[in-house]
């Protein structure tokens, strides 16, 4: 495998200053094997034809044909939280990548030293997290409290929450017993506003009737004025019906002595 040289885009290459390594072969027809560049690179852009690796605000634009690899490598410093072995995949994919470039290519002090401090951090991290310790938002923490700690928090959220939802039906229940007695208030309400209409009606048909059966005086203008009344104040067929009914026995009880048009 001919291996010849790594290339770095621009000044000196710090642990922090990369995010993946691209591996170049020397002609387009060459073999995958024969890989003699390798590219450090903070961002890169592949297309058909040309690609283009960026480092520092340094653009390298090569063939895409002679591109072997892409690798992404992390960055330790980046990863805020490794909480389980998912979040450790991409760095345990990371470690023998650097590992292979460094072993196979000539470097210069400097890339090497940018390379061995990215793949230190990277083992530290598979350490300590074998070690039993956990990161969380940057800080290493002993597993077992961390678990015990997170318990504790989702035990006084449950309490929490359940807090809230007795609450909840406290409040429920208070309005729906609030829309009953309001419900009620108004039932009554309308019910007295009723007795008070069937009253009214019910006096006036007294009214009229002791000044026909009693001071026998009643005239055609009062027994007009009842008619009007009945039509406005009755609400439905029911009780016009049977005010119709009470009116005509009035004109008996007068012993007939008015005439009622047919529009009352």
């Amino acid at each position: 495998m001919l291996l010849l040289s790594f290339v770095a885009l621009t000044r000196e290459v710090k642990a922090q200053d990369f995010k993946g390594i691209a591996l170049i072969k020397p002609y387009p027809h060459s073999k995958d094997t024969e890989i003699t560049e390798a590219i450090v690179y903070d961002s890169h852009l592949v297309g058909p034809i040309q690609s283009t690796f960026e480092l520092n605000q340094v653009k390298k634009v090569i063939e895409s044909s002679r591109i072997v690899k892409v690798y992404t490598i992390s960055n330790p410093d980046q990863i805020l939280n490794i909480i389980s072995e998912t979040d450790l995949k991409d760095i345990k994919l990371s470690i023998p990548r650097i590992e292979y470039v460094l072993k196979q290519l000539k470097l210069s002090e400097k890339l090497i030293t940018a390379l061995n401090d990215r793949l230190t951090s990277l083992k530290i991290c598979v350490k300590n997290y074998g070690e039993n310790q956990i990161r969380r938002d940057g800080i290493w923490l002993d597993k077992a409290k961390y678990l015990a700690d997170e318990n504790a928090k989702k035990e006084r959220k449950i309490l929490e929450d359940q807090r809230l939802e007795k609450l909840h039906e406290e409040e429920k229940r208070k309005q729906e017993a609030d829309a009953k007695r309001i419900a009620e208030e108004v039932r009554l309400k309308n019910e007295e506003n009723e007795k008070q209409r069937l009253n009214s009606i019910k006096d006036f048909i007294l009214k009229v009737r002791n000044k026909i059966l009693v001071s026998k005086n009643a005239t055609f203008d009062d027994i007009l004025s009842f008619c009007n009344f009945i039509f406005k104040n009755t609400k439905n067929e029911e009780e016009l019906l049977a005010s119709i009914y009470l009116a005509l026995d009035l004109i008996d009880e007068s012993q007939g002595r008015f005439f009622i048009p047919l529009k009352c």
